[in-house]
């Protein structure tokens, strides 16, 4: 019969005779792995922590987006994306959207204020000759960040995003 599990000072990592086992979650299941020194335990622990709160907090747009185009289909019987359109909506994304939002954003994180913030930079934005993008250019430009927005990732992303 194996040894219990003894807690240690750190939350999720515990002594069990001369091996330290960190006890972690890993897609929502409970894990345990075991070492020979305490600094990998907790390692480990700290590493499995972070990933599992990056999986919960959901995807960055940044490595969302680029993917949703691919695999966009529309909103309705009537919307469908043809690849033309999708070109565009790939390159008004890494135009416009993916400058503005830093890499790290999380796309749950892309409330109206922030939205409203991105219209604003777009309406201040000028090209070489001083003009600004019209009102329809910015319009065009925030479509495929809201349609990207309102599509929630689905199990395929979330398999892919792990894979990675």
């Amino acid at each position: 019969m194996a040894a219990p599990l003894q807690r240690t000072a750190t939350p999720g990592v515990y002594v069990r005779g001369s091996r330290w086992v960190a006890v972690y979650l890993e897609d929502g299941r409970q894990r345990r792995d075991r070492r020979r020194r305490f600094r990998e335990a907790r390692e480990i622990k700290v590493r499995a922590t972070a990933q599992e709160a990056g999986r919960r907090a959901g995807p960055t747009l940044h490595g969302y987006g680029l993917e949703w185009v691919d695999h966009y289909a529309g909103r309705g019987a009537n919307d469908v994306i043809n690849d033309r359109r999708r070109r565009e909506y790939r390159r008004l994304l890494i135009a416009y959207a993916l400058v503005y939002f830093a890499p790290e954003e999380r796309l749950c994180d892309l409330d109206e204020q922030r939205l409203r913030g991105f219209v604003d930079w777009m309406c201040r934005l000028t090209d070489e000759d001083g003009r600004r993008l019209c009102d329809r250019s910015v319009l065009n430009a925030v479509l495929p960040l809201q349609s990207c927005r309102d599509t929630p990732p689905g199990p395929a992303w979330s398999a892919t995003a792990r894979s990675r």
